[in-house]
């Protein structure tokens, strides 16, 4: 055999094809030029294109070169087409230097980055995670600005009252929350999207 392993997933469509490329990928490996998304590392590449994602792996050390040729073949056979979802471009846009983006669906793949330990606080249906100058972002989606509102009430009444957070500063559409140990959440709500900021306090 060539020493390769091969894994090929056809999901529904290519927003679950994302949805599976962004779990199989996490935050590891360098972005690789192939199909929508794609990373490579230490004797592997994983791509999306479409509704398929693939993985190549090195079995053992002699296949590492052929990896890169056989996942450029593979890509070349699926056609084109296909977007990552909506909440995944915008916070991929070039002026936001954001590499590792997760797309979220549900709460619990949102609770797994914010490890916040306070249930479904933002009663998160879908949106789009990712790293930022050290700070993790949510995008997050909602039926409506009116959903979007109340559900921020809602989350920021539990953070203030379980979660050991204080408002620190707050306009008409945005709020900065700062915990005892230095952990800061900023939101900022746009019609029926929120964004959500978690960093930590650079005196703390």
């Amino acid at each position: 055999g060539s020493g390769l392993g091969i894994e090929i997933y056809e999901m529904r469509n290519p927003e679950s094809a994302y949805g599976i490329f962004s779990y199989l990928a996490g935050e590891t490996g360098k972005p690789e030029r192939l199909g929508q998304a794609g990373v490579s590392g230490d004797g592997f590449v994983i791509f999306q294109k479409e509704r398929f994602v693939a993985c190549i792996t090195a079995l053992d050390s002699g296949a590492r070169s052929a990896i890169r040729k056989t996942a450029g073949g593979l890509e070349a056979l699926i056609a084109p087409g296909g977007r990552k979802p909506e909440l995944v471009e915008a916070l991929l846009r070039p002026n936001f230097h954001n590499e590792a983006v997760i797309a979220i669906r549900g709460p619990i793949g949102f609770e797994q980055r914010a490890r916040l330990g306070l249930g479904n606080l933002f009663l998160v249906h879908e949106g789009a995670s990712g790293l930022f100058n050290d700070c993790r972002v949510f995008i997050l989606r909602y039926s409506g600005a009116v959903e979007c509102d109340t559900t921020e009430q809602h989350a920021v009444t539990i953070l203030k009252t379980r979660g050991g957070y204080r408002q620190i500063a707050a306009t008409d559409s945005t709020r900065l929350l700062a915990h005892t140990d230095g952990k800061l959440i900023n939101i900022e709500r746009t019609g029926r999207h929120m964004l959500l900021t978690f960093g930590e306090s650079r005196e703390a």
